[in-house]
C-alpha cells in the first residue's frame, strides 16, 4: 500500500497511516495491548489501552476526514475542464497544513 499511496500523494498516505495504525500487527499496535513498565511483570490488556501521555488515534479523525475530503475534491477538480477549484484548493490546503495541489 505504501508505494501506491505515495503515488497518489502525501494526504492519502497520511490518512491511511492514521486509520490503520492500530489495525496491523506492528510493535506500535501491539504496545496498546500490554504494559511492561513494571520490573517484575507484564500486564496484558483485552482491548487497546493507550499509555500515559500518548495521543488517542481517534483524536486525529477530524483531520483524517479533512484530508480525505480535500483529496476527493482535488481529484474531482482534476477531472473538470480548466480545473476551476485549483486556487481555492491551494488556499484550503495551506490553511489545513497540506501540501498544495
Amino acid at each position: 500500500m505504501n508505494p501506491l499511496l505515495k503515488r497518489f500523494g502525501a494526504p492519502l498516505l497520511a490518512a491511511w497511516t492514521g486509520e490503520t495504525q492500530l489495525a496491523h500487527p506492528t510493535l506500535i499496535a501491539a504496545q496498546c495491548f500490554f504494559d511492561d513498565t513494571a520490573d517484575d511483570k507484564v500486564v496484558l490488556h483485552g482491548e487497546p489501552t493507550l499509555r500515559h501521555g500518548v495521543a488517542k488515534p481517534a483524536d486525529h479523525s477530524p483531520y483524517t476526514a479533512f484530508v480525505l475530503m480535500w483529496s476527493a475534491m482535488d481529484a474531482f477538480n482534476c477531472l473538470m475542464k480548466g480545473q476551476p477549484w485549483s486556487r481555492e484548493l491551494q488556499r484550503i490546503a495551506a490553511e489545513g497544513g497540506l501540501d498544495g495541489p
